[in-house]
């Protein structure tokens, strides 16, 4: 594995065009060292796995793959509509209630602040496990 860390989000988005496999992570310039050390803490890419990798850090560089086959569409698409753009990608969203062979991914999801959690509030995988709606099915 290959993490890119830099405080130019040029620099940042010049390695994803480039080599979208390589995972990045942005550090804020001039923001101090707690900064520097928080941005480090909610990198998915320097995560310690807790066990078992979950599906979707197993499928981490087809992800990445997609991601580029999504931006070279995009950047292939400027005469089109957003809209059009969106319906060409074949997007299928699954939406259902959380099972207990998730909750492994939940916590890790939770675990950052990114467009899944934009809370400072962090849950464990027991604390996510214990939640209502799992015990009553």
């Amino acid at each position: 594995s290959f993490v890119f860390v830099d405080d130019s989000p040029v620099e940042i988005e010049q390695m994803k065009l480039l080599l979208p496999q390589v995972a990045t992570v942005h550090l804020p310039a001039l923001a101090g060292e707690s900064a520097f050390w928080e941005a480090l803490e909610h990198a998915w890419c320097l995560d310690t796995p807790r066990g078992l990798l979950t599906k979707e850090d197993a499928k981490r560089s087809d992800l990445y793959e997609q991601e580029r086959q999504r931006q070279e569409l995009r950047q292939s698409s400027k005469d089109i509509t957003l809209q059009d753009f969106f319906d060409s990608l074949n997007v299928e969203v699954d939406m259902h209630q959380m099972s207990t062979e998730e909750i492994p991914r939940v916590a890790q999801l939770a675990s950052r602040t990114n467009q899944f959690n934009t809370t400072t509030e962090r849950r464990s995988e027991d604390e996510i496990a214990a939640w209502p709606s799992l015990e009553s099915g």
